[in-house]
């Protein structure tokens, strides 16, 4: 006998409503192992299911499509092919009803039967973290990100190159590559590399602060957890306006205390992404403004940070 998996995804009750819920979970005992109807039962579960609701005029189509919902969830959890295939379904047919499931699974990050019975199986027992111990520990692991940056003495011979480059149209710019080679104690290029560190302060200073306005946890109907921001997620967003930044930050309370909200319109990315992991998903902060993001194991990963149409994603958007 099947079991109502679905009825523990928060994103999936909020997709379909309480009614059609009842009504899927009424139909979902009669489905067998593989989350169809055994031979002859569809019509045995429309009595039933009718007497259960009260609902003389519940059709079977109606029920038989229900099946189909779990049917999809079920293969999508179960068969890689069919996992695949559901995925591009989901791209193609954004609003097909027999993918409601397959969209609340995404939605919830979940990709297989394993990964739900790690989320559904146990309870958890955890403890409510404070908004404190979450901000102290993104902070912390900021801190070590800043010390590693600095400490980089490859990225900052990366940036003097590039300092170098931008004087080539000057009349010393030849006589300071030579130095840089030769000498890289001449009182010049230990300028430049002044100029730069103070660079690199400034920007990590601003990265600090746009990090102690971002939420540091998040409150989902599933549970609660903690956001962590990658270092190219906050070095892209101070490079953009405060006005931008300001959106990032309101989209991203908006993200903490409901990822299904609708002004994010969450999707999965559909390339590979270097700036972030396979099966990654991105939402808006506004019309223009998009950024990258992975749910595992109750942390909330922020990968990076983009504009619409940045041909560095590739992102077909409508």
């Amino acid at each position: 006998m099947a079991v109502d998996f679905l009825k523990k995804l928060g994103s999936y009750i909020d997709m379909v409503g309480p009614n059609v819920c009842r009504r899927r979970g009424a139909v979902a005992p009669w489905l067998g192992a593989d989350y169809r109807f055994p031979r002859g039962q569809a019509e045995r579960a429309l009595n039933d299911v009718r007497t259960q609701l009260g609902r003389k005029n519940l059709s079977l189509s109606t029920i038989l499509a229900d099946a189909e919902v779990y049917r999809a969830a079920f293969l999508f959890l179960h068969d890689l092919v069919a996992h695949d295939e559901l995925l591009q379904a989901c791209e193609e047919e954004p609003d097909a009803d027999y993918l409601v499931g397959v969209r609340a699974l995404i939605v919830e990050g979940i990709e297989t039967w394993k990964e739900f019975e790690s989320r559904f199986s146990k309870p958890t027992k955890k403890t409510t973290s404070s908004a404190s111990a979450g901000l102290q520990r993104t902070l912390r692991k900021l801190q070590q990100q800043v010390a590693a940056l600095l400490a980089d003495k490859q990225a900052l011979q990366d940036k003097l190159a590039v300092a170098m480059e931008a004087l080539s149209k000057g009349d010393d710019a030849q006589h300071l590559r030579e130095v840089a080679a030769k000498s890289p104690e001449d009182a010049q290029v230990s300028a430049i590399v002044a100029d730069l560190e103070t660079d690199v302060a400034a920007a990590k200073r601003k990265m600090l602060e746009l990090a102690a306005r971002l939420p540091k946890v998040y409150h989902w109907e599933s549970g609660l957890g903690d956001f962590v921001y990658e270092e190219a997620f906050l070095c892209a967003v101070v490079g953009f306006t405060a006005d931008e930044q300001r959106q990032f930050v309101s989209s991203l309370e908006y993200f903490a205390a409901d990822r299904t909200h609708t002004s994010l319109k969450s999707k999965r990315i559909g390339q590979r992404d270097l700036h972030a992991p396979p099966r990654s998903m991105m939402s808006r902060a506004s019309r223009e403004l998009r950024f990258a993001w992975k749910h595992a194991n109750s942390v909330v990963t922020i990968y990076y940070a983009w504009r619409r149409g940045d041909s560095r994603f590739g992102q077909s958007e409508a």
